[in-house]
């Protein structure tokens, strides 16, 4: 864990907020957080970050949510709405 927590404090660039954060990183942070990154990659997104144009940009919200969303849903990170959380 803690070489993780070093290459992600390394990232933060010196600001204090982001450092304090990857200090106290779970594994499961980190795995969601992995597995986000992995996520970009997958068939189902067709388009590359480096060669999206001005006409194709509007279509980044759907992978970045996409992202974002189900690592966090299949590590089981994701608040139940049901129960208030």
């Amino acid at each position: 864990m803690e070489t993780w927590k070093e290459l992600y404090r390394l990232s933060a660039a010196g600001v204090p907020e982001a450092e304090e954060y990857y200090n106290i990183l779970t594994l499961k942070d980190v795995d969601v957080i992995a597995d986000h990154e992995l996520t970009h990659h997958a068939d189902f997104f067709h388009s590359e970050f480096e060669t999206w144009d001005d006409e194709d940009a509007g279509d980044m919200w759907f992978e970045k949510g996409g992202c974002f969303y189900i690592p966090r849903t299949i590590c089981g990170m994701n608040h139940d709405a049901d129960n208030g959380d």
